[in-house]
């Protein structure tokens, strides 16, 4: 078996080992250039409210408009090199990034060649890191926390636990986080979000390094700290491309390289000199006291009031460097090593050791993705504690309203049936609502790290890490009931059996709450949804009338409710204990002289407790079934950068 070779692990060891920046300089000698390259995107109008835009999906007979937010646009970045890529807000920088890395949503045509050679999105994404401008993460972890579990999800399964300590060890030092490790993401300062970000996608030593606007929300001293990191990790060998808006002169001054975008146009590429003489040659020239980087974008943007002129302005500037010999030379890269698409035969070793990396085994990536949702709980103990308390007050509320209670009596079946009733439905509803967020949470990041574990193990981890409290808060809940209310028995036997069918249903919630919260954008479009489900399944419970007297047109609906189950398995696991309930002395009124007479009234069998219980596990999978479908048909989706 491949994971049971001592030879193989030891050469995979050694290899990141020696790929590490922190432990020995790499050279590459590569360079990525892109040819044509345009990007398309289908607009529609911005509808903010979640529900309306999902109806617009089916009630819209508008076409999407398609926008050109990059228009063959050419380039290249070499090893060895930081190259910054600047322009007024909108002008496509992002989308250049994301493109030429292969990270894009919408329609790209144009060629992206490595060491003059087509090379694929899925190579590129594996030989090189991306550096989004907003980290979406889990924000209740530790630093070195999350990058613990990055590592296991990044780095090949063969490495040993104590490297990929020394190694994280070694990333925070190395970048100045070795002080706050154990500071939680929430508590960081932007400056080191930042570099935690950066971190992240060093654990694998990508030769080609892809930043978006880094800077963005830092205050002078941590952008120049971010930017100075940057240049000197470009120093190490890397080929270094990063978006930046208006940096100072001083940071502008870190960068080998720019490239001017412009409307998606491509407006200058070079050094910060020719830049100076391209600019005055176009009849701009920068006053000495000015900012450069502020200099050129204010004469590529769009002044208000002042539109026409500016579009002919920017257009001038991108048809003459259009004409330029650098943008034609652009055209050109010298071949260092062979990369072809969908082929690594041929391949240096420097880049079999990213190709090669051989993902975590999916039960690793459960162990770990279970790992994550428990220290993020653990870490955000106050907010469950509160819940649990509301919970629980609302079970004290609830069994001190039946308090006084006389068993045995005609008027205490009213009131039994009443209680277990509300057990059921407070369970249900309490355990379903609970986990509507869960997803709509998580799934941006989740699209950022799908390429790191597969769907299934995501959404099996929320299963297990959902069991736990979908068993403890139903039975701390039927604990105090338990204690106040006069039910048939008092023993620990009954209790036990009627904590049985609780506790399913309080899982089988959770596995209905969790199917909505995927498969819908939103927690508001799941509840509009949950609406006519629940009210159709709470007046199938049969507490209302008994449930064999329903029309047949209707009473296979009956058989979709998972109040029908749990009310039913709960009614018969306390009815069927009673065998003796006193008459009243008024002889004219009806009178249920025991329990099985009372489960007769409203349609309940005895025989069908075990049903019940099986169908609302058969439930619980179905549904839990269905939510991952709609994770699954999320993965799918691009990451938006």
């Amino acid at each position: 078996m491949e994971h049971s070779c001592p030879v193989e692990m030891s050469e995979s060891v050694t290899r990141f080992v020696e790929m590490s920046p922190l432990l020995g300089n790499q050279e590459y000698n590569l360079t990525l250039s892109w040819q044509n390259v345009a990007v398309k995107v289908k607009r529609t109008n911005v509808v903010h409210d979640s529900t309306r835009t999902w109806l617009r999906k089916f009630v819209s007979w508008k076409k999407a408009e398609e926008v050109t937010i990059l228009d063959n646009v050419s380039g290249k970045v070499q090893s060895g090199s930081l190259v910054a890529v600047m322009g007024s807000s909108g002008c496509g920088k992002t989308s250049l990034l994301a493109a030429v890395s292969g990270r894009i949503k919408g329609t790209v045509t144009g060629e992206v060649l490595l060491c003059g050679h087509p090379v694929d999105g899925a190579l590129l994404t594996r030989i090189s890191g991306f550096v989004p401008q907003k980290g979406i993460i889990f924000e209740t972890l530790t630093a070195k926390e999350h990058l613990q579990f990055m590592s296991w999800m990044r780095l090949d399964r063969g490495l040993r636990s104590d490297i990929r300590s020394k190694w994280i060890q070694d990333l925070l030092l190395d970048l100045n986080l070795s002080g706050c490790e154990d500071t939680p993401i929430s508590a960081l300062s932007g400056g080191e979000r930042k570099r935690l970000s950066l971190a992240v996608e060093l654990l694998i030593d990508p030769p080609l390094l892809f930043c978006d606007e880094p800077t963005t929300g830092l205050d002078s001293y941590n952008a120049s700290t971010v930017v100075e990191k940057l240049n000197h990790l470009a120093s190490r060998g890397k080929a270094v491309l990063c978006s930046i808006h208006q940096p100072t002169s001083d940071i502008l001054s870190c960068f080998h390289k720019m490239i001017l975008l412009s409307a998606g146009r491509v407006a200058f590429q070079g050094t910060l000199e020719h830049a100076y003489t391209f600019f005055s040659n176009q009849g701009f020239v920068c006053p000495p006291s000015y900012n450069p980087a502020e200099f050129f974008i204010q004469k590529l943007s769009v002044i208000p009031g002042e539109e026409e002129d500016s579009s002919q302005r920017m257009n001038q500037i991108c048809e003459a460097f259009s004409t330029l010999e650098q943008d034609r030379s652009l055209q050109l890269s010298v071949p260092h090593i062979q990369v072809a698409r969908n082929c690594i035969t041929g391949l240096s070793r420097d880049f079999q050791k990213y190709v090669t990396i051989r993902k975590p085994y999916w039960h690793t990536q459960v162990y770990w993705l279970t790992w994550r949702s428990v220290v993020d709980s653990s870490h955000n103990k106050c907010s469950h504690i509160v819940q649990i308390a509301v919970f629980l007050v609302t079970s004290l509320m609830l069994s001190l309203c039946f308090m006084n209670t006389e068993a045995g009596t005609q008027s205490w079946i009213q009131d039994i049936r009443g209680l277990l009733y509300l057990i059921t439905s407070e369970v249900f509803f309490t355990s379903a609502y609970s986990v509507f967020n869960t997803f709509p949470q998580e799934i941006p990041i989740f699209l950022r790290e799908s390429e790191l574990y597969s769907a299934s193990a995501y959404y099996f981890s929320k299963m297990i890490t959902l069991i736990p409290r979908a068993v403890i808060e139903p039975i701390l809940y039927l604990v105090i009931i338990f204690g106040v209310v006069d039910f048939s028995r008092g023993d620990l036997n009954m209790f036990f059996l009627m904590a049985v069918p609780v506790v399913i249903v309080s899982n089988s919630a959770t596995a209905y709450g969790c199917m909505l919260s995927a498969v819908f954008e939103s927690p508001a479009m799941a509840s509009v949804a949950a609406v006519p489900i629940d009210l159709i399944s709470f007046i199938m419970a049969g507490i209302f009338y008994n449930v064999r007297a329903l029309p047949a047109s209707i009473t296979w609906m009956k058989y979709l409710s998972q109040f029908y189950y749990s009310n039913e398995a709960l009614a018969v696991v306390h009815w069927q204990e009673v065998d003796y309930i006193m008459c009243r002395n008024n002889t004219n009124l009806p009178c249920l002289e025991n329990g099985q007479q009372v489960l007769d009234e409203y349609g309940f069998n005895t025989e069908n407790l075990f049903r019940d219980l099986v169908v609302l596990a058969v439930f619980y999978i179905v549904l839990h079934f269905i939510g991952f479908l709609g994770v699954w048909r999320r993965s799918k989706r691009k990451a938006a950068y």
